[in-house]
């Protein structure tokens, strides 16, 4: 299905707040952001089903907590692509860089996501690294 530049504004302006709140390590609005259950294909191949907002915290700390090891500070974010798949759904593509505190990178991976609106709010349902 086509992708219509309202979607495509929500599409941005959704993972534009899904980043910040990210990097603000503002879990409660970060958690918000996911459909329960949820699924996240890693870069190494698992496969990890949150089935509880408190999975979902639990991981996403975790995640953070290891990526701060690395010298994780913040996200920027490029090349998104949006395809509809239908009125309540659809499949976000970008590229995620994650930066130090002096904006140097420390590394970049492509990353799908596929949305599904809940009322009328965007959440994630799944994700999957490209690798």
């Amino acid at each position: 299905m086509t992708m219509h530049a309202s979607e495509l504004a929500e599409a941005t302006a959704f993972f534009s707040n899904y980043a910040k709140s990210f990097d603000e390590r503002d879990w409660d609005r970060f958690v918000g952001l996911y459909h329960v259950p949820a699924l996240s294909v890693r870069a190494d191949g698992s496969v990890k089903l949150m089935e509880s907002v408190s999975q979902v915290d639990e991981f996403f700390r975790a995640v953070s907590a290891a990526w701060e090891r690395e010298g994780y500070s913040h996200f920027t974010t490029s090349d998104l692509v949006a395809q509809s798949l239908g009125s309540r759904s659809m499949l976000v593509t970008f590229t995620w860089h994650m930066r130090r505190a002096d904006d140097s990178l420390i590394k970049s991976w492509r990353q799908s996501y596929q949305l599904v609106r809940v009322d009328r709010d965007w959440r994630v349902i799944a994700s999957t690294f490209h690798v």
